[in-house]
Protein backbone atom coordinates (compact mmCIF):
# COMPACT_ATOMS: atom_id res chain seq x y z
CA UNK A 1 0.00 0.00 0.00
CA UNK A 2 1.86 3.16 -1.10
CA UNK A 3 1.66 6.31 1.10
CA UNK A 4 -0.85 9.33 0.29
CA UNK A 5 1.04 11.91 -1.84
CA UNK A 6 0.19 15.39 -1.52
CA UNK A 7 -2.90 16.51 -3.47
CA UNK A 8 -2.21 19.36 -5.87
CA UNK A 9 -5.17 21.75 -5.07
CA UNK A 10 -5.70 24.91 -7.18
CA UNK A 11 -7.07 27.93 -6.18
CA UNK A 12 -10.32 27.23 -7.50
CA UNK A 13 -10.11 23.68 -5.21
CA UNK A 14 -9.68 21.86 -8.31
CA UNK A 15 -7.64 19.34 -8.05
CA UNK A 16 -4.67 18.74 -10.77
CA UNK A 17 -4.95 14.43 -10.72
CA UNK A 18 -1.71 12.47 -11.37
CA UNK A 19 -2.88 9.43 -13.45
CA UNK A 20 -1.53 6.07 -13.23
CA UNK A 21 -0.08 7.20 -16.92
CA UNK A 22 0.82 10.92 -17.77
CA UNK A 23 -0.66 10.05 -21.35
CA UNK A 24 -4.11 8.21 -20.24
CA UNK A 25 -6.72 10.16 -17.95
CA UNK A 26 -7.03 7.20 -15.48
CA UNK A 27 -6.31 6.95 -11.68
CA UNK A 28 -6.86 3.90 -10.39
CA UNK A 29 -5.07 2.86 -6.95
CA UNK A 30 -6.07 1.10 -3.90
CA UNK A 31 -5.76 3.24 -0.98
CA UNK A 32 -6.01 3.46 2.65
CA UNK A 33 -7.66 6.59 5.03
CA UNK A 34 -4.82 7.16 7.70
CA UNK A 35 -2.35 7.94 4.91
CA UNK A 36 -4.54 11.47 4.70
CA UNK A 37 -3.92 13.99 7.28
CA UNK A 38 -6.44 13.45 9.91
CA UNK A 39 -8.11 10.80 8.14
CA UNK A 40 -9.42 13.34 6.09
CA UNK A 41 -8.84 14.20 2.23
CA UNK A 42 -8.73 17.69 1.54
CA UNK A 43 -12.38 19.21 -0.13
CA UNK A 44 -11.57 19.37 -3.72
CA UNK A 45 -13.22 18.71 -7.06
CA UNK A 46 -12.26 17.54 -10.79
CA UNK A 47 -13.76 17.13 -14.45
CA UNK A 48 -12.98 13.35 -13.89
CA UNK A 49 -15.90 10.86 -12.56
CA UNK A 50 -14.95 9.48 -9.29
CA UNK A 51 -15.42 6.04 -7.63
CA UNK A 52 -14.89 4.43 -4.11
CA UNK A 53 -15.14 1.02 -3.48
CA UNK A 54 -14.74 0.54 0.28
CA UNK A 55 -12.48 -2.96 0.55
CA UNK A 56 -12.80 -3.16 4.47
CA UNK A 57 -13.85 -0.21 7.11
CA UNK A 58 -15.82 2.21 6.89
CA UNK A 59 -15.94 6.32 5.92
CA UNK A 60 -17.77 9.13 5.56
CA UNK A 61 -17.33 11.08 2.27
CA UNK A 62 -19.05 14.63 1.71
CA UNK A 63 -20.35 15.62 -1.78
CA UNK A 64 -21.68 18.90 -2.08
CA UNK A 65 -22.08 19.13 1.88
CA UNK A 66 -24.21 16.05 1.98
CA UNK A 67 -22.39 13.44 3.86
CA UNK A 68 -22.59 9.67 2.80
CA UNK A 69 -21.49 6.81 4.96
CA UNK A 70 -19.85 4.37 3.28
CA UNK A 71 -18.88 0.70 4.37
CA UNK A 72 -17.14 -2.57 3.62
CA UNK A 73 -18.85 -3.58 0.26
CA UNK A 74 -20.42 -0.10 -0.96
CA UNK A 75 -19.45 2.39 -3.06
CA UNK A 76 -19.76 5.62 -4.54
CA UNK A 77 -20.16 7.43 -8.01
CA UNK A 78 -19.23 11.19 -7.76
CA UNK A 79 -20.16 13.57 -11.02
CA UNK A 80 -18.27 15.59 -12.88
CA UNK A 81 -17.49 18.93 -10.83
CA UNK A 82 -18.91 18.48 -7.58
CA UNK A 83 -17.03 19.15 -4.45
CA UNK A 84 -16.09 16.01 -2.08
CA UNK A 85 -14.19 14.49 0.14
CA UNK A 86 -13.99 10.84 2.11
CA UNK A 87 -13.19 11.37 5.32
CA UNK A 88 -13.42 9.40 9.03
CA UNK A 89 -14.31 11.73 12.00
CA UNK A 90 -13.53 8.79 14.74
CA UNK A 91 -9.80 8.44 13.07
CA UNK A 92 -10.14 4.78 12.19
CA UNK A 93 -8.65 2.50 9.42
CA UNK A 94 -10.27 2.20 6.09
CA UNK A 95 -9.07 0.32 2.93
CA UNK A 96 -10.45 1.24 -0.44
CA UNK A 97 -10.21 1.79 -4.30
CA UNK A 98 -10.12 5.12 -5.88
CA UNK A 99 -11.23 5.57 -9.29
CA UNK A 100 -10.58 8.71 -11.33
CA UNK A 101 -11.93 8.31 -15.23
CA UNK A 102 -12.20 11.43 -17.17
CA UNK A 103 -14.58 12.19 -19.57
CA UNK A 104 -11.82 12.55 -22.56
CA UNK A 105 -11.08 8.99 -22.23
CA UNK A 106 -15.00 8.46 -23.86
CA UNK A 107 -15.51 11.83 -25.76
CA UNK A 108 -15.67 10.08 -28.93
CA UNK A 109 -17.59 12.31 -30.99
CA UNK A 110 -20.14 15.21 -30.61
CA UNK A 111 -23.49 12.92 -30.88
CA UNK A 112 -22.54 10.86 -28.75
CA UNK A 113 -21.20 13.78 -25.98
CA UNK A 114 -24.22 16.18 -27.05
CA UNK A 115 -27.17 12.96 -26.22
CA UNK A 116 -25.43 11.10 -24.13
CA UNK A 117 -22.42 12.14 -21.73
CA UNK A 118 -23.08 15.38 -21.20
CA UNK A 119 -26.71 14.74 -19.96
CA UNK A 120 -24.72 12.64 -17.10
CA UNK A 121 -22.08 15.03 -16.63
CA UNK A 122 -24.03 18.18 -16.10
CA UNK A 123 -26.65 16.51 -14.41
CA UNK A 124 -26.91 18.58 -11.55
CA UNK A 125 -29.44 16.40 -10.02
CA UNK A 126 -27.43 13.71 -9.90
CA UNK A 127 -24.22 15.03 -8.53
CA UNK A 128 -23.78 11.40 -6.82
CA UNK A 129 -24.92 7.61 -6.23
CA UNK A 130 -23.95 5.24 -3.56
CA UNK A 131 -23.63 1.68 -4.81
CA UNK A 132 -24.87 -1.12 -2.97
CA UNK A 133 -23.85 -4.53 -3.56
CA UNK A 134 -27.49 -5.46 -3.18
CA UNK A 135 -28.85 -3.34 -6.33
CA UNK A 136 -28.62 -5.00 -9.42
CA UNK A 137 -26.86 -2.61 -11.56
CA UNK A 138 -25.36 -0.63 -8.69
CA UNK A 139 -23.35 -4.08 -7.86
CA UNK A 140 -22.46 -4.69 -11.43
CA UNK A 141 -21.10 -1.02 -11.11
CA UNK A 142 -18.81 -2.60 -7.64
CA UNK A 143 -17.93 -5.73 -9.89
CA UNK A 144 -16.23 -3.16 -12.58
CA UNK A 145 -14.47 -1.28 -10.17
CA UNK A 146 -12.97 -4.10 -8.84
CA UNK A 147 -11.89 -5.53 -12.73
CA UNK A 148 -10.58 -2.31 -13.08
CA UNK A 149 -8.00 -2.52 -10.41
CA UNK A 150 -7.56 -5.80 -10.91
CA UNK A 151 -6.70 -5.68 -14.33
CA UNK A 152 -4.96 -2.30 -13.88
CA UNK A 153 -2.71 -2.64 -10.78
CA UNK A 154 0.63 -3.18 -12.76
CA UNK A 155 0.45 -1.65 -16.09
CA UNK A 156 -2.72 0.53 -17.76
CA UNK A 157 -5.01 -2.11 -19.68
CA UNK A 158 -6.33 0.79 -22.21
CA UNK A 159 -9.11 -1.30 -23.50
CA UNK A 160 -10.32 -2.54 -20.39
CA UNK A 161 -10.66 0.69 -18.82
CA UNK A 162 -12.20 1.70 -21.86
CA UNK A 163 -15.01 -1.11 -22.24
CA UNK A 164 -15.69 -1.21 -18.31
CA UNK A 165 -15.88 2.38 -18.34
CA UNK A 166 -18.47 2.95 -21.25
CA UNK A 167 -20.58 -0.10 -19.74
CA UNK A 168 -20.51 2.43 -15.78
CA UNK A 169 -21.69 5.27 -18.13
CA UNK A 170 -23.79 3.33 -19.62
CA UNK A 171 -25.56 2.27 -16.47
CA UNK A 172 -25.71 5.59 -14.82
CA UNK A 173 -27.32 7.49 -17.51
CA UNK A 174 -29.52 4.44 -17.54
CA UNK A 175 -30.58 5.12 -13.66
CA UNK A 176 -30.07 8.59 -13.20
CA UNK A 177 -32.73 10.97 -12.28
CA UNK A 178 -33.64 12.70 -15.72
CA UNK A 179 -35.02 15.74 -15.28
CA UNK A 180 -36.55 18.39 -17.97
CA UNK A 181 -34.00 20.43 -18.12
CA UNK A 182 -31.68 17.35 -18.82
CA UNK A 183 -33.57 15.33 -21.81
CA UNK A 184 -33.17 16.53 -25.13
CA UNK A 185 -35.12 15.07 -28.32
CA UNK A 186 -32.54 12.94 -29.94
CA UNK A 187 -32.44 13.39 -33.69
CA UNK A 188 -33.07 10.29 -35.98
CA UNK A 189 -29.84 8.86 -37.51
CA UNK A 190 -29.72 7.70 -40.54
CA UNK A 191 -28.47 4.02 -41.78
Amino acid sequence: METCQNLIINSDASENVAYNHPDFPAYIKKRQLSSYSDFRAVSHWHDDLEFILILDGTMVYNVNGEKIPLQTGEGLFVNSRCLHYGYSGAHTECYFLCLLLSPALLSANTYFNQYFFNPLLQNVHFPYVKLSPTVQWQNLILHDLEILYDSNSEKIQAFIVLEKFAHICRLLYENMNHFPDTIKTLPILCL
